[in-house]
Order: C-alpha cells, then structure tokens, then sequence
C-alpha cells in the first residue's frame, strides 16, 4: 500500500511539472516538457525570461534547470554581481556555508532585492545538486551614474570594469530602449536629452551581462548554460543573446514565459522569441 501511495505521488509530481507547454515560434506547434527536453538540450544557451515578481515566470526557469538536470549545465542569474561569483560558488558547489551567510555575504538584498521567496526554489534547487551558479550583473551605480550624466562621469576603476559596448550595433534594440524611454518620460518627466546617456546605460547593462556569459563559456566549453534574466533583456534577442553570439559564435534559444491568456500575434512571431513557456496559471495582481 505504502509502495502503492508513493508511485501515486510520484506520478501526480511529475503531471503537475509537465502541466505547462512550450510554443515553438518557428513552427507554430505546442510541444509538451518531455519532447522540450530533447530539443533545448541541443543548445549550449538557453535563456528563460522572467517578469520578477511573478512566481509562475521563476517555476517556469526551475522546470527547464530540471529538464536539463542529467546535463552538465551551469546557471547564470541577473540577480547577483558578478564580482561575488566566489561566493556563489562557494554556495551552490561546494555547499560550504548555510543559506542565509550565502544571501548576506552574495549581498543579495542590496543588489536584487526582490522578495526572496520567488527565487528560494531555484536557489535550493541549485543547492541541492551542486549545480554551479555564477552571477552576470554589474555596480547598479555604475549604470545608475551613466543614465544620469553619462560615461564621462565613470571614474577610471568604474570604466575598466566596463567590457567593450556595442552602441551602434543594434539599430533595432535603440529603437525598442527608446519606446520604454518614452513610456517612462511620460510618467517620470524626462527630458528627449536624456535619452543617449540612459541608452548607454542600458548598453552597458546588456553587454556586461553579454560578457559574463561568454566569459563562462570561454571558460567551461563543455557546459551548457541556462541564463535566468528579465524577459526585456531578452525579447527580440538584441538585448543579451545576439551579444554573446558576436563574441562566440555558438547555438542558443530563447524561452519566454507568457500566461496563456496574454498569449498574442506579437508574442507568437519568430521575431519575439524562439519558444513560448505557456503557464497554466493565472497571473496575479500586484
């Protein structure tokens, strides 16, 4: 009996982590967890979009770590700096200290933030199989200083933690910073001036995260990484993905979350993205 309950239980786990689908862009077909895990294990990136206070978007990133969990993968998570990667390390392979010395000394609610019960399930998930987890973002004042008065401002060890920026590479990543740009204006009163120095902040931002995970991969050529970054980083892949590849030419895809009522002829194009992460949920009201 006691055999009986735990083959039920087991089984009733694995329908709920394989309840959700993914909608691959480029053929217009729902393809369900288990035949994802043949087609995304073929890729040495895969990026999986969040919005960051959303729980099923972070449920979404653990269930495809957990797909690829007989690979030899590595996860890259906006949420940290990379200059506390020691730590990370120290935390997710080596396991050398508890889970609140790893948050304090990663410096995590002073660079992230968010509530922590959002990322616990990745961060343990990590934990628990010695995944290796290493951060790609950089000094917020560093970005928050150049969207104010621009690279001039940096002092000099400010601007040698900088990697090489592609400005003018991605007329069409511009043009996408330029509409939240106004979006924000309309709310925040920003003046059209304003616009070069908080494009270069974003530049910054992008190719700084761009560099961390190529320099991972320079590193470790036989891992596959999985990178847990804001979808706007994302989205029509000019923010991170096409910059890795400019460094290191290489296979990646992109999977965005998206709740299936918000599902749309945007979001559903090649251009957006090249899988969907349909949630079976319903999205909560902040």
């Amino acid at each position: 009996m006691k055999k009986f309950v735990f083959i039920l239980l087991t089984t009733v786990l694995i329908l709920n982590i394989f309840a959700d689908k993914l909608y691959d862009t480029r053929t217009g077909r729902y393809i369900d967890l288990d035949e994802a895990r043949k087609i995304i294990k073929k890729f040495d990136v895969i990026y999986v979009g969040e919005i960051h206070d959303q729980k099923p978007y972070h449920d979404a990133q653990l269930n495809i770590i957990r797909l690829l969990s007989d690979e030899n993968i590595s996860v890259g998570m906006e949420y940290f700096n990379r200059r506390y990667n020691n730590v990370l390390k120290d935390y997710f392979q080596y396991n050398r200290f508890s889970n609140d010395e790893f948050l304090t000394r990663s410096n995590y609610y002073k660079t992230w933030g968010f509530d922590l019960s959002l990322y616990q399930d990745i961060f343990d998930e990590l934990y628990k199989d010695n995944i290796p987890g290493f951060g790609i973002n950089l000094d917020r004042s560093i970005v928050s200083k150049v969207a104010r008065g621009g690279l001039e401002t940096l002092s000099t060890e400010e601007r040698i933690q900088l990697p090489y920026l592609h400005l003018n590479d991605f007329p069409a990543h511009k043009k996408y910073i330029k509409e939240v740009f106004t979006h924000m204006g309309m709310k925040m009163r920003f003046s059209p001036e304003m616009f070069n120095n908080f494009y270069t902040a974003q530049t910054i931002w992008e190719d700084t995260m761009a560099h961390s995970v190529w320099a991972r991969m320079k590193e470790n050529p036989k891992e596959k990484i999985v990178v847990l970054v804001g979808q706007g980083h994302l989205v029509y892949r000019f923010g991170i993905p096409e910059r890795v590849k400019m460094r290191k030419k290489h296979a990646y895809c992109t999977i965005i979350p998206v709740y299936k009522d918000e599902l749309s002829k945007e979001n559903m194009s090649v251009k957006y993205a090249d899988y969907l992460y349909v949630l079976d949920a319903v999205k909560s009201e902040k």
